[in-house]
């Protein structure tokens, strides 16, 4: 599911939540940011999990794409007042519920379809 959410968010590049917008620039312009710095935001978002159509099957880069790192990074952005993150609400909310869900799914714990 989480990388079908990746996909039509790729090809798509916006999804309509509720009473919001999701959209996709958002990854890019974070990897941008903190290519352009020379850090990262402690998460593992890289040029590889933009350009995923050779490697689509690969459930960790959707995963990591979708992490709650990636949504707390865009939060210190617009916390410290980069423009590439400006209005990225939205899209840290989807990434937040959405790991919930995926949590469940993928706990070892869980009783879900992951374990």
């Amino acid at each position: 599911m989480i990388k079908l959410l990746r996909n039509c968010l790729a090809a798509y590049r916006t999804i309509e939540a509720e009473d919001s917008t999701v959209d996709s620039k958002y990854f890019a312009d974070l990897h941008d940011l903190q290519q352009s710095m020379g850090l990262r935001f402690a998460n593992k978002l890289s040029k590889t999990h933009l350009n995923f159509h050779q490697q689509k099957m690969k459930v960790s880069l959707a995963v990591q794409t979708f992490s709650s790192s990636v949504a707390k990074a865009l939060e210190i952005g617009r916390i410290l007042g980069f423009p590439q993150c400006d209005g990225s609400e939205a899209t840290c909310k989807f990434i937040k519920e959405d790991g919930l869900l995926r949590y469940d799914c993928q706990h070892p714990q869980s009783h879900g379809l992951g374990a």
